[in-house]
C-alpha cells in the first residue's frame, strides 16, 4: 500500500463528529471529511504532504460552483483569495513550516455555499479513523457522494496517492450522554 493515503467519512460517526456552528447556521448540513495520514517511513516526525493537500482541495473546489474563496491559516492575520495564493505561499517557506488551512470559506453570488473546517490529530492521536492525521472537514447544502469521491480519487491518484478507507456516518452529530460527560470533564 503506498503511503500516500487518504480516507473518506462522508456524514457524521457516532460520539465523535460534532458540529459545525458556522455550516449549521448557513444551511450546510451535508459533510465529507478528508482524512490525510501524516505517517510517512522517512520521516521521524508527521509529516503534512502539502502538495497531496492542495490537489485534493482543488479537486473538490472543482465541484462546487464558486466565484469568491476566503481561506484562513493558524498564522494571524495570513488569509488568502485562492489556492494558487495558498500554493505561492507553501513555496516560499520550508517543507516543515507548511500548515494546512483552518478554515475556508466558498461564496458564490455573496452566499456561503461551503464551509471547510481543520481538525489536527497529527499530533494528538485522536479516534479512528483520525488518528494521526490532519482532517478537513467540507460542509455544503448537498452534494452526489459518488461524484466527489470519484473526483477526490482521481486526484490522489494524479499524486500517486490512494483512498485506504471509506467510511459512512448519520446524516446529523449524535453524541451520546456518557460521551457529554466525558468532554465535561477535558
Amino acid at each position: 500500500m503506498p503511503e500516500r493515503t487518504l480516507k473518506l467519512v462522508f456524514g457524521y460517526l457516532k460520539d465523535i463528529d460534532r458540529s459545525n456552528k458556522k455550516a449549521e447556521s448557513s444551511g450546510l448540513s451535508r459533510r465529507v471529511a478528508v482524512v490525510f495520514d501524516t505517517w510517512r517511513s522517512d520521516r521521524t516526525d508527521m509529516f503534512f504532504d502539502s502538495q497531496l493537500y492542495l490537489v485534493v482541495m482543488s479537486a473538490i473546489l472543482g465541484a462546487i460552483p464558486h466565484d469568491s474563496l476566503k481561506i484562513s491559516v493558524r498564522s494571524p492575520g495570513k488569509e488568502y483569495s485562492s489556492l494558487s495564493q495558498l500554493e505561492q505561499k507553501y513555496r516560499s517557506v520550508a517543507e516543515d513550516e507548511r500548515e494546512p488551512i483552518a478554515w475556508a470559506d466558498v461564496f458564490q453570488a455573496g452566499r456561503l455555499v461551503g464551509h471547510f473546517n481543520t481538525l489536527r490529530y497529527d499530533a494528538v492521536g485522536g479516534p479512528e479513523p483520525y488518528h494521526d492525521a490532519i482532517v478537513t472537514e467540507v460542509f455544503l447544502k448537498d452534494f452526489d457522494e459518488e461524484k466527489l469521491r470519484t473526483r477526490i480519487s482521481e486526484a490522489a491518484v494524479r499524486e500517486g496517492a490512494v483512498i485506504k478507507e471509506i467510511r459512512r456516518g448519520g446524516s446529523a452529530p449524535s453524541i451520546s450522554p456518557w460521551t457529554k460527560v466525558g468532554d465535561f470533564f477535558k
